[in-house]
């Protein structure tokens, strides 16, 4: 009897058992064709730490540079969160949920293509472990709406990210605006609102700096201030920062901007447009409550402008009137 337990406890693991207890996956013989394969669950407590190590058919473990995000992906830069830490949770607690990816053909850099999990990837990476992936053949209609299904159930993923996945997929006909509210169970406005992301001028993003901080609701009202025109893009961004904060909202933006247009707001006490010789207008001062002071520039010049040549331009001038009034006031002291 004794030896019969010895012999059982001696029994070489199964493929599955080694995974989950972490250690080296035997060799095994593949089944014939004539055996029907037999499907293993996944559970939260397997070690992502084998090479394309197949589960059942759909089901592995790949490694993540043989993975290219999809180029309708949701989630922008913004919305990456800590992915430092993420990664440090995949390598010493497992990998609990699957990614979702779809083969790529006659790619000779990437074998798959990352439709769910863009964080569990780039947190593979950093871990150099691999990813525990589902492998599905989806249509781009198809894996927009598993990103729409998933987007449901997210809540660190801001309404600017929806809104410009939105926009993408509709501007390139792989969804419509009434799929995503028959798909949503939500208004034409709802969806109207999210989609109102895409139609703000990048100006103004690169002014508020972290659009995911935006709801939905305010950027129904920037786009709408931004089409009335320059003078409009010049008054939102001098308030990019309020925006940024949540001290202007949609509920008052309207206000505030129109506003800082007449000139009779506190919010400023003074705006000079400084023009060229031909009268051109050039760009505006602008000077607020608190004495901060600011430059914008209309539409036309902002389009033609060269920011990096621009910025050495003013840094120079500012150097040397630093340079200047530190010789004054040394010749005072001599």
């Amino acid at each position: 009897m004794a030896n019969q337990l010895t012999e059982k406890r001696k029994r070489p693991l199964s493929p599955l058992q080694a995974l989950t207890a972490g250690e080296p996956v035997p060799k095994f013989d593949m089944p014939s064709p004539a055996t029907p394969k037999k499907t293993v669950l996944v559970n939260s407590m397997i070690a992502p730490t084998r090479t394309s190590v197949e589960i059942h058919s759909n089901l592995k473990y790949v490694n993540p540079h043989k993975i290219c995000n999809w180029k309708y992906k949701d989630r922008s830069p913004v919305d990456r969160g800590d992915i430092e830490a993420l990664s440090k949770s995949l390598k010493e607690n497992g990998q609990a949920q699957p990614c979702i990816v779809r083969p790529l053909v006659d790619n000779e850099k990437y074998d798959y293509e990352l439709v769910i999990g863009e964080r569990r990837h780039l947190a593979a990476t950093l871990a150099g472990i691999d990813l525990l992936v589902i492998i599905e053949n989806l249509s781009d209609t198809e894996a927009a709406i598993k990103q729409i299904i998933e987007n449901q159930n997210r809540k660190d993923l801001s309404e600017y990210s929806i809104g410009m996945s939105y926009a993408k997929l509709i501007e390139n006909n792989v969804i419509t605006a009434k799929d995503l509210e028959e798909r949503l169970s939500q208004t034409k406005l709802q969806i109207n609102r999210l989609l109102s992301f895409s139609k703000v001028p990048k100006e103004i993003w690169d002014a508020i700096e972290d659009p995911s901080r935006v709801s939905a609701r305010t950027a129904t009202e920037l786009r709408a201030l931004s089409n009335k025109g320059s003078e409009y893009i010049d008054a939102i961004i001098t308030l990019a920062k309020k925006i940024k904060t949540g001290k202007i909202g949609g509920t008052n933006l309207p206000k505030e901007v129109e506003q800082l247009i007449k000139g009779d707001s506190e919010t400023t006490s003074s705006a000079i447009e400084i023009k060229s010789n031909n009268g051109r207008h050039l760009f505006t001062w602008r000077r607020d409550s608190n004495n901060q002071i600011s430059i914008s520039f209309p539409k036309d010049i902002r389009d033609i402008m060269n920011k990096t040549k621009l910025e050495e331009s003013i840094k120079k001038e500012i150097e040397i009137q630093l340079n200047n009034t530190a010789s004054i006031h040394m010749d005072t002291f001599t």
